[in-house]
């Protein structure tokens, strides 16, 4: 009878070592390439938002959807994705966006994978910022912001609309990822900002700009040392 070979315990070692060097060499390369999917589906989300942000701004005089709407309205009211013909605009009907604790709770397709999967248990909260550098504040309404008005904006293609934050608003001084980002990440805590920028794809940002084209830029881009710089893409009446 013919004997049958048994692996030894050195070869067997041998095995284990070789698919343990090629699990360590897979990962990380499935790891970008899935950073990486999210990063494109953020931009895709963004392009819907600002689609029917522009479709908003038809139907309301060139006027698009005010950022804020300040403590005059009530807590969910105040937020611009929380607004009823935006929603409509995106496909949203009532039952598919609700409150609850003071967060608010839309589809899985309409805000950040890469937030989802950073913060299971906060993917709820607001995830994109719009705008507000130079956007003037309602008088004797507080917190309130005006509308951007489509055709007083000059330079469309360069001037951010919205970008990834963790609140529902955004401006040039928040995207300092030095004093904001860099020392509390997504965090809500005590002493973070909430108007800060989040840089959560691969430490840079989805910026989505008035011409609804949407694109991914590192931290430094989004906040370059530059004073004009930072002008050129935040100052949406420059």
């Amino acid at each position: 009878m013919q004997r049958r070979h048994a692996f030894t315990l050195i070869e067997l070692l041998v095995v284990v070592a070789i698919i343990a060097l090629l699990i360590a060499i897979l990962l990380p390369s499935m790891s970008k390439a899935r950073d990486t999917a999210r990063m494109v589906a953020c931009q895709s989300v963004q392009r819907q938002w600002a689609t029917g942000n522009s479709m908003y701004a038809t139907d309301q005089r060139e006027k698009y959807v005010q950022p804020f709407e300040g403590d005059g309205a009530p807590w969910p009211d105040r937020l611009w994705m929380a607004n009823e013909l935006l929603r409509s605009m995106v496909g949203l009907s009532n039952d598919e966006m609700y409150f609850k604790n003071e967060t608010t709770l839309v589809p899985k397709g309409l805000y950040c994978p890469t937030k989802l999967a950073v913060q299971p248990n906060k993917a709820a909260n607001v995830v994109y910022g719009q705008n507000m550098q130079t956007i003037e504040k309602i008088q004797n309404v507080a917190g309130a912001y005006d509308s951007p008005v489509r055709t007083a904006i000059r330079h469309p293609s360069s001037i951010i609309q919205t970008i990834d934050t963790n609140w529902s608003l955004s401006d040039k001084s928040h995207a300092n990822y030095a004093v904001h980002w860099d020392i509390y990440g997504e965090s809500r805590a005590a002493g973070s900002i909430a108007l800060g920028i989040a840089y959560r794809h691969d430490e840079g940002a989805v910026l989505q700009f008035f011409d609804v084209h949407a694109e991914y830029r590192r931290k430094a881009e989004v906040y370059p040392d530059e004073a004009a710089a930072r002008d050129q893409l935040w100052d949406i009446y420059r």
